[in-house]
């Protein structure tokens, strides 16, 4: 007799790069969710998570305390990696077996994008940042598939202009890493999430992109870029969350 295998609860990912509002709209969607679904137990996790004994590594990684000890580009996402492993190894995996329910403010594909960012040609060579970005996906994939980390139910990509970027990174300078201060490295991250083909790794029906948010135009282009603002891309994700992974 076949065992009934019981159903998990759903795993929900925003990705994106600093600035994008993923943060924002993963809050967001959090209190909706505990608003009007009183019956889903959600909770929410936002990587790296700052403060917790797991992630002492990224912390020292984003300071550059551990350059000579981090050299390659595995060795950067070992810590960002880790932190993840431990948050679902000592809550997030019994949760979602216990029919609870995830949002996670950034998940392992960052490491594709950053750890890109850090080793691919200049940006106008875009046939060799690709592979360079596949060649890190394939690796990283072979360490995950091994770890216990679940794969996401349905992400939500959050992409977003320079200018909107370069403009939230300037007002918080203070409280920025080394990384995010090198506007040519966000630069070249933004270029990364651009090229890679994220619904190749993501069942296409179960992503959703946001693009060019909160721009009013861009100046180095001959035609105007919609405007998005803060309330039309959240209820656009409500839509989707409610169409698509209430189902």
């Amino acid at each position: 007799m076949l065992q009934t295998i019981p159903e998990l609860g759903k795993f929900i990912v925003f990705e994106g790069l600093d600035c994008s509002f993923k943060e924002t709209n993963s809050n967001k969607l959090y209190e909706y969710i505990k608003e009007t679904h009183p019956e889903i137990n959600v909770k929410i996790v936002h990587f790296p998570r700052y403060g917790e004994p797991a992630c002492c590594m990224v912390e020292k990684y984003l300071n550059g305390e551990c350059k000579n000890e981090l050299t390659t580009t595995f060795m950067k996402s070992l810590p960002f990696l880790f932190d993840m492993v431990d948050y679902f190894v000592t809550e997030g995996n019994k949760h979602l077996a216990n029919k609870g329910w995830i949002i996670a403010d950034r998940y392992w594909y960052s490491n594709i994008f950053y750890r890109g960012a850090e080793n691919c040609p200049p940006i106008e060579d875009i046939p060799m940042m690709r592979s360079t970005m596949y060649n890190i996906f394939y690796e990283l994939n072979k360490m995950v598939s091994k770890m216990t980390l679940p794969s996401p139910d349905f992400v939500f990509l959050m992409k977003s202009h320079f200018r909107t970027v370069k403009e939230k990174l300037e007002s918080k300078a203070t409280n920025l890493d080394e990384h995010t201060k090198n506007l040519d490295y966000i630069k070249n991250v933004m270029k990364c999430y651009d090229l890679f083909n994220f619904k190749g790794i993501v069942d296409h029906e179960n992503i959703a992109v946001y693009d060019k948010i909160y721009v009013e135009n861009d100046p180095n282009s001959s035609y105007e870029v919609k405007v998005k603002s803060e309330d039309e891309i959240f209820n656009h994700i409500k839509e989707v969350f409610e169409s698509k992974v209430m189902v």
